[in-house]
């Protein structure tokens, strides 16, 4: 089982993302990856959950604390939750927000994936 993780902007307006996203995933299956990873992140990060949920492939959700999203807007929020429902398994690496642990899921996701796809909206 090869993996790979999903990085990029947090604020993507581009009405290319979804093709974009489509293609680095196509890139990653062309190259054996059957499981994808995401920290959950607003923009990129949940723009490729919702890719992945409809093309029924293995996801993983790799949250860098419980409490992530509390300061998100509650529509944000909600579609948060509802994302993680669908992804295989969501992993927490801290009960609550702490300095480093964006960082801590970042190297997680390095650590555990043989590819890495990243979107860049310039």
């Amino acid at each position: 089982m090869k993996t790979a993780f999903i990085t990029g902007h947090r604020r993507i307006n581009s009405p290319l993302v979804h093709q974009g996203l489509e293609q680095l995933t196509n890139f990653a299956i062309e190259r054996g990856c059957t499981t994808f990873l995401t920290g959950m992140a607003l923009g990129t990060d949940q723009l490729a959950a919702e890719v992945w949920v409809a093309r029924q492939l293995t996801w993983k959700a790799i949250i860098p604390c419980q409490d992530q999203s509390a300061l998100w807007p509650r529509a944000n929020q909600l579609h948060y939750l509802i994302l993680l429902t669908k992804a295989e398994e969501v992993k927490v690496l801290y009960p609550q927000y702490k300095r480093g642990v964006m960082q801590a899921r970042n190297q997680f996701l390095v650590k555990n994936s043989q590819l890495g796809l990243a979107v860049w909206d310039g």
